[in-house]
């Protein structure tokens, strides 16, 4: 298998593409995916970009983005750790 296959408007990736990024192992991409803790979200380019794809994972804190053409070639990659979305707390 390629590292990310097409299939219609479905995704398959090689877990291990993944793993090392969002901080977890291959055995463990599958269920985290199941438990929602792993979330995945595909963009489709348009017009200069049309042909590539950027797919995004998401896992706690961690963000995956991948830049892919259309046959399933990985062309980029960044890994960015989010800050926290929490409020800051006040004292009174």
């Amino acid at each position: 298998m390629a590292r990310i296959e097409w299939d219609a408007d479905a995704l398959s990736v090689d877990a291990t593409l993944i793993a090392g990024p969002l901080q977890a192992t291959p055995q463990t991409v599958l269920p985290l995916i199941r438990a929602g803790r792993i979330t995945a979200h595909c963009e489709r380019g348009l017009e200069e970009d049309a042909g590539r794809f950027r797919v995004t994972f998401r896992h706690g804190a961690r963000r995956l983005q991948l830049l892919v053409d259309s046959a399933g070639n990985v062309l980029g990659q960044s890994v960015v750790v989010l800050k926290s979305r929490r409020p800051a707390r006040t004292r009174d």
